[in-house]
């Protein structure tokens, strides 16, 4: 089983990239708030880029505008705690232009539009930053406690190779998962195919940034792949995609989360996801929001090379 007519096809001598050398940027103008980038082909679904690793790349470049930028910096906000894409068009491997540009500037919370050119705008971000220990000193409430993550067990990770689709989508190599040991990929597809769980960690035993959180929330095996009308070939591209981070990791990042993925309802070929993402401690660390829809994986095609 294939997802695309013409899965794409890795030379023996192909370099595999990772997660920081596929979101790292090279400067154009700081002060016009201009980056390079090189959209790496194993970061890609079929012949697209994943969508999650965009999200991270416009996280990367807007950290770096806020941390360099003459002005931006002395506002000390490296943290984006709030990030909603939109995807305008399918990227296609290659070069790529950046530009981040200031919405609003404040003491507490600036805000930042990251875009993403390949001839034209291909997806945008708005992204707000702040200080999350020195700039957020407001009231804390409790809340009703969300499910916690079961026990994070000794033993060996696992990878996709039991997904008959690996082959057409490089991007899930990135990550190693764990997972209930009676599940399809951490889902029950009898009882409960809308869900999907499992402890993650980086394949190339990177950790986890802020930045890696656009990666890690939409970087999961489609759950519609878990239901029986599901037998074609499809292809799921996300429309819109939010983040909310609760809390920054402490030096160095993350080693392992914990991420609870849920569709509410999949209709009309339209779906929505939510992400929970959790700590080992079984603290939230981020909640994600998707518009994603069903396609034919026809649609998945190759494109003539990217330009600037």
């Amino acid at each position: 089983m294939t997802l695309l007519p013409n899965k794409p096809i890795f030379e023996t001598d192909f370099k595999y990239s990772s997660f920081d050398e596929a979101t790292a940027t090279g400067t154009i103008s700081t002060k016009a708030g201009e980056y390079s980038a090189m959209l790496p082909r194993d970061w890609c679904i079929g012949f697209v880029p994943h969508g999650g690793y965009l999200t991270s790349l416009l996280l990367a470049v807007g950290t770096k505008h806020m941390t360099t930028h003459p002005r931006l910096s002395r506002l000390n906000q490296p943290h984006p705690i709030h990030t909603a894409v939109t995807f305008l068009s399918r990227c296609a491997p290659g070069p790529a232009k950046l530009v981040a540009a200031a919405l609003k500037t404040g003491r507490q919370y600036t805000f930042l539009r990251v875009t993403l050119y390949q001839d034209v705008p291909r997806l945008e971000a708005n992204i707000a930053f702040t200080h999350m220990t020195e700039h957020q000193n407001g009231p804390t409430l409790r809340t009703v406690p969300p499910r916690p993550p079961p026990p994070l067990t000794n033993g060996l990770w696992d990878t996709t190779k039991g997904d008959p689709l690996r082959d057409t989508r490089p991007v899930t190599n990135k990550l190693h998962y764990k997972a209930a040991p009676d599940s399809h990929f951490g889902s029950d597809k009898d009882n409960s195919p809308s869900i999907r769980e499992q402890w993650v960690r980086m394949a190339d035993g990177s950790k986890f940034s802020i930045a890696s959180l656009g990666y890690l929330s939409d970087m999961f095996l489609p759950l519609p792949e878990n239901y029986a009308e599901i037998s074609g070939a499809y292809w799921y591209p996300t429309l819109a995609l939010s983040i909310e981070v609760k809390r920054a990791p402490e030096a160095g990042g993350w080693d392992v989360l914990f991420r609870r993925v849920e569709s509410k309802v999949i209709e009309n070929g339209r779906m929505d996801i939510t992400v929970d993402i959790f700590d080992e401690q079984g603290g939230i660390v981020a909640i994600s929001h998707h518009v994603a829809i069903i396609v034919d994986a026809a649609r998945n095609r190759r494109k003539v090379a990217a330009k600037l």
